[in-house]
């Protein structure tokens, strides 16, 4: 919710009419296309928008604990150790990143499909890949035995978005 506020001017105002009214059609067709809403760090932000589950990055799941009343918690692993802590910390999903180089982020290294393998051999949870995911590789993601795709910028590219939709959890298609 942040950097959106951010784009609309409405920094860190998650009441604010305008941005309920955005996220409010955000969670409409979320809704419609069988998309989770998943709110990012923010965890009040998610409870008042309806978030029906909110992804913490590791550091704020460490510091807050698994917040209540989320149907499921979500937080990134970005070592294949980090993810016995996630899952005792009460993540639900897991997101492994950066696993290719993200457009969006120049500055990653892309971690590989053999940390990816490391995260998926190690979790009990659901892992989704992040970071450089495009039609091209989302089959070898796939075939890892990942959950889903967390995209970006190849979405936002796709729809002609200037700066990078939140990142969404989407199930793989086989």
């Amino acid at each position: 919710p942040y950097d959106l506020s951010g784009s609309m001017g409405l920094t860190g105002r998650f009441d604010h009419p305008d941005f309920k009214a955005v996220m409010d059609r955000i969670a409409a067709v979320c809704a419609r296309c069988g998309i989770a809403f998943v709110a990012h760090a923010h965890v009040e932000a998610a409870r008042r928008l309806g978030c029906a589950a909110v992804h913490l990055p590791l550091p704020l799941l460490r510091a807050q604990g698994r917040p209540d009343g989320f149907a499921w918690v979500g937080t990134n692993v970005h070592e294949a150790d980090e993810v016995a802590e996630a899952e005792v910390l009460g993540a639900d999903v897991l997101v492994a990143s950066p696993v290719f180089a993200p457009s969006c982020k120049p500055a990653s290294t892309a971690r590989g499909l053999p940390f990816l393998r490391a995260v998926l051999d190690r979790a009990h949870a659901p892992v989704f890949a992040l970071g450089g995911i495009i039609d091209e590789n989302e089959r070898l993601i796939r075939e890892a035995g990942a959950a889903g795709a967390c995209r970006m910028a190849d979405y936002a590219r796709r729809r002609g978005v200037r700066q990078a939709a939140p990142c969404k959890y989407e199930r793989s298609r086989g």
